[in-house]
């Protein structure tokens, strides 16, 4: 048994821990604002986590909106700030942006750090550094692929990447790989609406369930056209 003196002490710790914790799971419940954009809507978003990448730190947040609007939030300061170094309208519509639907992060490091991918409703994809630098040259629009509905990007051959699109037009993926500049279009026998990576593989969501789908090289390779 704890003596009196000890035991009430004991208790008023208990409800100071107890009153902070309430605290924060009412701070958290509340939410943190970490920028406003009124009259515009978000219609992806996707983070760059700089683990093992020094000298930066911290994660880039990227909020893409149903126009040419990118943000970038970094948090690698003390409170985080909102960048002036993302992508701008201009230069995205310059290599044929119109209206981003979708965002995705680089699962290697290309350059210093791993870009961001940015995809267009009528099929452009262009590669970005969350500091506002492209890299390579963009995806342009194809006609038989056009209001595209989902992006995924996975490891590819060698160093590269694989970025895939998804259209509500066709039956097909269309396949980038920007270290090649090639591209390609895989048929499928279902209707593709939306894509997720996991580790390697490709997840389809489409009218009846999903599929999983592993883009080999060989697989690519059958269907590859230099752009």
């Amino acid at each position: 048994m704890l003596p009196k003196r000890a035991h009430a002490l004991f208790l008023l710790a208990l409800a100071l821990v107890r009153s902070l914790f309430m605290r924060l799971v009412r701070r958290r419940g509340d939410g943190v604002t970490l920028f406003r954009r009124p009259g515009r809507r978000v219609v992806s978003l996707t983070a760059v986590n700089f683990v093992n990448q020094p000298p930066w730190r911290g994660t880039d947040l990227v909020a893409v909106y149903n126009d040419l609007l990118v943000d970038v939030w970094q948090s690698g300061s003390v409170n985080g700030t909102l960048s002036a170094r993302a992508p701008a309208a201009g230069k995205l519509a310059a290599v044929g942006h119109r209206r981003i639907i979708g965002a995705g992060v680089s699962p290697r490091r290309l350059g210093y750090r791993r870009p961001v991918l940015l995809a267009d409703r009528n099929g452009t994809v262009s590669m970005w550094e969350t500091f506002g630098t492209r890299l390579s040259d963009p995806l342009p629009p194809d006609p038989a692929h056009r209001e595209v509905t989902g992006t995924a990007v996975l490891p590819g051959a060698g160093d590269g990447i694989t970025v895939v699109t998804a259209s509500r037009a066709d039956r097909n993926l269309r396949i980038w790989e920007p270290q090649r500049g090639s591209a390609a279009l895989l048929p499928l026998s279902i209707r593709p609406r939306c894509l997720l990576t996991a580790g390697d593989a490709l997840v389809i969501g489409h009218d009846d369930g999903l599929l999983a789908l592993s883009l080999t090289t060989s697989t690519a390779e059958s269907h590859r056209h230099h752009m």
